[in-house]
């Protein structure tokens, strides 16, 4: 007997899958073809271009059909190549505090050590409220109620 969708867990949308978790773990086997080189086997290219041509210069072929075959030719003929750049590391240079700090004025440290110090405090606001105890949130509407 199927069991009912109620039994099974609900997937969000665009995110069927939990993560780390493949929907195909086996993956494609070995020697599969895609289905653009099985339509390259099977279709010669020459056919597929006479009969847009065709189809463009038809005068009874609608204005939809005929763009829908232009578009075909320009994507299948005028295909961008893909685009292939190396990148090499980069290693960041060392930065030197104190010659910066050597160029501030006495204001502008003082201003960096006042926002160095409130970062601290975020940081510690938001440690303390991450490690505190959570209600759920159906207990919070409740005790809203109940103050009324």
């Amino acid at each position: 007997m199927a069991q009912s969708s109620s039994d099974q867990p609900a997937r969000g949308r665009g995110r069927p899958f939990a993560p780390g978790v493949s929907p195909n773990p086996g993956g494609r086997r070995a020697g599969a073809l895609s289905f653009a080189e099985r339509v390259r086997q099977r279709v010669d290219p020459d056919v597929l271009i006479d009969r847009a041509v065709s189809i463009i210069s038809d005068p009874k072929t609608s204005k939809r059909d005929a763009v829908a075959a232009m578009a075909f030719l320009h994507a299948t003929a005028w295909q961008k190549p893909a685009e292939k750049h190396e990148v090499a590391a980069v290693q960041p240079e060392r930065v030197d505090e104190d010659a910066i700090a050597d160029r501030l004025t006495d204001a502008e440290l003082d201003a960096l050590d006042e926002l160095d110090r409130k970062r601290d405090e975020v940081l510690a606001a938001a440690a303390a409220r991450d490690a505190a105890p959570r209600l759920p949130a159906t207990t919070l509407v409740v005790d809203a109620e109940d103050e009324r």
